[in-house]
């Protein structure tokens, strides 16, 4: 972000780095849905975390050093306050939201392939606003409820177990990027 001819450099001629850093995470996210026990293996897990990581780092990153440095840091202070605020909530509120992840995951899938027909079609500033918000408040509805997953107590119709920690923090750290991502293409003011 602070050094954005350098970024474009770099990615310029390391192509190949950026496809492995965008697709790389999904691998390994796919790798342990269908493997659960290889978030449970130490130190396995953790190397898995650390990859996801540094993938997601630089994919952000990427994505950061198209904004200024001054919508960049609004935003991620937006992101903090929100976060705070939404874990905050699910920690001390009676409403269990822990029953919602099909319904989550259904409006997940409208977003995602909402993504694949705006690549295809020209995208209006307001169509990108819509898609944003939408995925603002859907990410937003996942910290809430991975937040619950992971604290459990009076919300235990489902929870992560002892040993999902690693799966439990994935999850976490994939929404609050995500929220960050939606958040930076409202409020983002591009270079």
């Amino acid at each position: 972000m602070l050094y954005p001819t350098f970024a474009r450099l770099f990615i310029q001629n390391n192509i190949a780095l950026l496809y492995v850093a965008m697709f790389m995470p999904l691998a390994l996210i796919c790798y342990i849905s269908c493997n659960p026990q290889a978030a449970r293996e130490f130190p396995k897990n953790y190397l898995i975390l650390l990859a996801l990581t540094l993938c997601m780092g630089l994919t952000v990153g990427v994505i950061v050093s198209v904004y200024t440095a001054q919508s960049v840091a609004y935003v991620f202070g937006l992101t903090c306050l929100v976060t705070f605020g939404l874990m905050a909530f699910a920690m001390q509120t009676k409403y269990d939201f822990t029953g919602a992840g099909p319904y989550l995951f259904a409006a997940f899938l409208v977003l995602f392939f909402m993504s694949f027909i705006m690549i295809f079609t020209g995208v209006s500033r307001t169509m990108e606003l819509i898609y944003a918000g939408f995925g603002t408040l859907i990410f937003s509805f996942y910290i809430i409820y991975d937040t619950q997953l992971i604290v459990g107590g009076k919300h235990a119709s489902h929870r992560f177990s002892i040993d999902d920690y690693v799966f439990a923090s994935l999850n976490l750290y994939l929404d609050i990027i995500n929220l960050f991502i939606m958040l930076l293409r409202i409020f983002g003011e591009r270079r």
